[in-house]
């Protein structure tokens, strides 16, 4: 039927994540031209003469009939965006056509008529709000080529703590949003509202079907201006991140305050009130970068090999401006990380993504966090500094280190100093933790920072292994005056003060396991079959390797250090695991099996992943008698978009002699 080749198109391009629900959202479809379409078509059909009725005798013309009424199209229209709008929590059952509509209206702030409303449950007594609505985009770089049905778009906001996004739109240049959002303002009073200097930070990320997301671009926007009229009209110019005099896309925004106040503010006091503040900013800037200057080269004179070491005092942001490094750090508390171990483990799952302008392959572009996040990638600075602002948060003296690593490029890493002096070593890409004279993958370390404390290693040997980490000894340790570095904390990085969202609920349910392992069961199945081996699954076999997965996960959190302490873990459920395959697998047979560990939830890439490991790839390729497979699927999710997906597969058979 043509509705269901639409419906099936829409899944096509809609993420993995997502499709589970579209299988009863095109029986919905189905239920909705039923009664709201084939109704209107049979009742144009009685009022029409009788000699007309016989062109409504057969299958085929009663669709052409729908078909030219426009319904399947109206149909197609509605489906598509309520199917955008359930991304939000993708794996959920979608309810009647009536719920999904009013769910959605109370999503983006509309009513039923397509009126901006503010919805009644979003807002507090007593408090301020700042309501963004979202219009039509404009002229967004590289999307002209791309299939609406292939890639979407999505644009994420924040303020302080507060982070907002959109459902996801099809690619095109000029894509429309059409959302609005309520952002809590920290005070009520229009007087003290002015003199919060935050502003809006916009991202925009392309997507497509297989978890890959991209920045299109990043924007900073001044809001201040709704102090002093009604409504306010603004763009948020979206500058690609690694050329930022390229503006990637304009997106149209209406500002407004709630409750609506009864008097604003004369525009010429707010207009001095932002001159000031800029004034103020760059004159400690000026002042900051002066004194820079002479500490720098003081340095310099020490020792004539510091030339070559690497001690980072300003970094190049998303939006073409030098700033302190420090001004990266600060800490996070999120509820979904439970501990220092937790973090690391999370942070590594987060995928290694060096930025390379076009034309600037070495250039060093440090992000936001809020970049790093909605991009779901990143370079080893932001892992680090995501990870140091997590362990401050849980009161640990952390600080992130720049060197260099032992295969010669510049990298970083954390470093963390308890009461007792005692150093770790935190690898925030491989999320081992190591001591200084463990074997680990750094070689040179030129500084530290953290958000209030900058020094430089100014010791005459700066090997990570030799050098001493006693930072209150100023012949070691060169430090950047502390009251320099906090008064440049005027001028926020964007995106500063962030907290972390957690993960879908979608992906804690057993569910999406039994989804996922499903679906690779059939992609080995159907590997199996082009190559002439029949495929037969045990569930048994399949229940007895669950017990394993949780246990190696604990062995990623607790274990992964780079002294002793790794042989404990092989003690976590082994021996009943043992126990349950000698019970289970007949004498004169061989059992194997093979885990894997993957950071993202595509079926595909999954299996693709699992035939690339050369024990995983012989085990599915196993030729003998009374072959029977097990497969088992656990994820542990973490936060944002990180999570571990562990796979495990066995295989029981009877060997026969060749």
């Amino acid at each position: 039927m043509q509705m269901a080749r639409y419906c099936r198109r829409i899944a096509a391009g809609l993420p993995p994540d997502c499709r589970p629900g579209c299988r009863q959202a095109r029986l919905q479809c189905c239920e909705i031209v039923s009664l709201a379409g084939l109704g209107f078509v049979f009742a144009s059909a009685l009022v029409e003469p009788m000699s007309a009725l016989d062109e409504y005798e057969s299958d085929r013309n009663i669709q052409e009939s729908i078909a030219a009424s426009g319904l399947i199209e109206d149909v197609y229209e509605r489906v598509s965006k309520e199917l955008r709008q359930s991304l939000s929590d993708p794996v959920r059952a979608l309810g009647s056509a009536d719920a999904m509509e009013q769910e959605a209206c109370i999503a983006v702030g509309r009513d039923h008529g397509g009126r901006a409303k503010v919805p009644a449950t979003a807002t507090k007594p007593g408090c301020r709000y700042l309501r963004i609505e979202l219009g039509q985009g404009r002229a967004f770089l590289g999307l002209e080529e791309i299939q609406e049905e292939s890639t979407w778009l999505s644009l994420d906001v924040q303020f302080r703590a507060q982070r907002l996004s959109t459902s996801l739109v099809p690619s095109t240049t000029d894509p429309r949003f059409s959302e609005s959002w309520m952002i809590e303002l920290p005070q009520a009073d229009l007087q003290s509202i002015s003199s919060i200097g935050d502003r809006l930070h916009f991202v925009a990320i392309r997507s497509d079907g297989h978890f890959t997301r991209s920045v299109i671009g990043s924007a900073v926007v001044e809001w201040r201006e709704v102090l002093v009229a009604d409504k306010v009209s603004a763009f948020a110019e979206l500058r690609e991140v690694g050329n930022s005099q390229l503006t990637a896309g304009l997106v149209e925004l209406t500002l407004e305050l709630f409750p609506k106040p009864t008097q604003f503010l004369d525009r010429d006091e707010l207009e001095f009130l932002i001159k000031r503040e800029e004034r103020a900013i760059t004159d400690t800037a000026r002042l900051f970068h002066l004194y820079a200057k002479q500490w720098w080269s003081d340095f310099l004179q020490i020792r004539s090999t510091h030339a070559n070491r690497l001690v980072k005092i300003f970094a190049l942001d998303e939006q073409g401006h030098r700033s302190p490094v420090t001004g990266y750090i600060y800490p996070i508390e999120a509820d979904s990380i439970e501990s220092p171990r937790h973090a690391l483990r999370f942070v590594s799952l987060i995928p290694y993504h060096k930025i390379k302008p076009v034309g600037e392959p070495n250039a060093d572009i440090w992000q936001s966090l809020h970049t790093f996040l909605c991009a779901g990638h990143g370079d080893a600075h932001d892992h680090s500094i995501l990870l140091c602002n997590l362990l401050l948060g849980f009161s640990l003296d952390a600080y992130v280190a720049c060197g260099v690593g032992r295969d010669g490029t510049a990298t970083c890493w954390v470093v963390t100093i308890d009461v007792s002096g005692d150093v770790h070593i935190w690898d925030p890409l491989r999320g081992i933790r190591y001591k200084p004279n463990d074997p680990h993958p750094y070689r040179n370390i030129g500084c530290l920072f953290n958000g209030e404390t900058l020094l430089a290693n100014i010791q005459s040997c700066d090997s990570v292994d030799r050098c001493s980490f006693n930072l209150a000894d100023p012949s070691q340790w060169k430090m950047v005056s502390a009251e320099s570095l906090r008064s440049m904390r005027i001028a926020a990085t964007p995106g500063f003060g962030l907290s972390l969202r957690p993960c879908p609920s979608s992906w804690c349910s057993r569910q999406t396991e039994l989804e996922i392992a499903d679906q690779i069961k059939q992609y080995i199945s159907e590997f199996r079959q082009d190559r002439d081996m029949c495929c037969i699954w045990d569930v048994h076999l399949g229940h007895l390797l669950r017990q394993c997965l949780s246990g190696y996960e604990l062995q990623k959190l607790y274990f992964s250090s780079g002294g002793t302490g790794q042989s404990e873990c092989d003690l976590v459920g082994r021996g009943y695991f043992e126990a349950g395959v000698r019970r289970s697998i007949p004498d004169g047979s061989t059992f194997k099996a093979f885990p894997c560990q993957f950071n993202h939830l595509d079926p595909p890439k999954l299996f693709n992943g699992l035939l690339k490991a050369a024990a995983a790839r012989d085990l599915i390729a196993t030729r003998a008698d009374k072959v029977r497979f097990g497969l088992q699927c656990k994820v542990i999710p973490y936060a944002e978009t990180a999570c571990s997906i562990w796979i495990m597969i066995a295989v029981k058979y009877q060997s026969v002699a060749l």
